[in-house]
């Protein structure tokens, strides 16, 4: 009997994690032989982690907060795309030589294309967080070139470091950094149109602002939360529909990522109302 394949995800916490539901349904459709597992790890285990990916032939592995810019280092080959962001989500394994793909951009890509639905041209955009998920963000919505784009964040020197690192890309927009105590100045703001919440954490000044802006059912804004089971934690989000959450892009980057792995390309549909199914009976976390 064949040696069955692993594939996984690293982070910390990863137990809230859908992706083992994506990919474990996806290797039994497709009838491979493999297995989908979380590893979760603290910071000083990261390099002897991605050693073990290396000596123990694991075929793949996402990863996700807070270590999407933390693995790069320890990884043989960098893809153009992940290496301009300064992020890593995806890992493909082959015979030992670790190379890093970001798929987070297709899923920010396909969710702003299909659900928030756009033109962001001359339109201003408030981004926050600073971490890897904000600079996929910030890397795609510049391709639009807006007119400006605000980041919040706590740490306001991480946050003038994605400005200076997207300073040749970013000619036709203005990117401003703000602590993301000064958050509510967003109920205040004019013609604003899309807040994207790129924070892992839950952050109640965020779900208060961001609450608080939909309750004001201000016309235009749009708000994309990355949370995928943000809706599941705030009955307002779910009667409002200028909120979406981030389930749309967990299945597009998933797909992505399994595409590296397989080069099989799913039907997006049928998955996308596996993990909404998953959610509606609470089983997300």
């Amino acid at each position: 009997m064949a040696r069955q394949e692993i594939y996984g995800i690293i982070g910390n916490p990863v137990k809230h994690s859908l992706s083992p539901v994506i990919h474990n349904f996806l290797f039994e459709k497709y009838k491979i032989n493999a297995n989908y597992h979380l590893f979760e790890i603290q910071k000083h285990q990261l390099q002897k982690a991605i050693e073990g990916i290396r000596i123990l032939g694991i075929k793949g592995v996402n990863v996700t907060a807070p270590f999407k810019g933390e693995v790069i280092p320890y990884l043989d080959e960098i893809r153009i795309e992940a290496k301009t962001i300064g992020a890593v989500n995806t890992i493909l394994n082959v015979r030992g030589k670790l190379i890093g793909y970001n798929t987070d951009i297709y899923g920010i890509r396909k969710t702003i294309k299909d659900k928030v639905k756009f033109s962001a041209q001359a339109r201003k955009i408030a981004v926050l967080g600073a971490g890897g998920a904000a600079k996929a963000c910030i890397f795609t919505l510049l391709k639009y070139k807006p007119k400006k784009i605000l980041i919040f964040n706590r740490n306001l020197e991480k946050a003038q470091g994605i400005t200076k690192k997207f300073s040749r890309r970013s000619n036709d927009t203005g990117i401003t950094v703000h602590n993301l105590q000064d958050l509510q100045k967003l109920l205040t703001m004019k013609k604003l149109d899309l807040i994207i919440n790129a924070t892992s954490g839950n952050n109640s000044l965020i779900k208060d602002t961001l609450t608080e802006i939909l309750e004001m059912s201000r016309n235009g804004i749009k708000i994309f939360d990355l949370k995928y089971y943000s809706i599941q934690q705030n009955k307002v989000f779910s009667n409002k529909s200028n909120f979406i959450d981030g389930t749309y892009m967990l299945v597009a980057q998933a797909l992505e990522s399994f595409y590296i792995w397989t080069k099989i390309k799913p039907e997006f549909n049928e998955v996308l109302g596996l993990v909404t199914n998953y959610i509606k009976r609470g089983r997300y976390a």
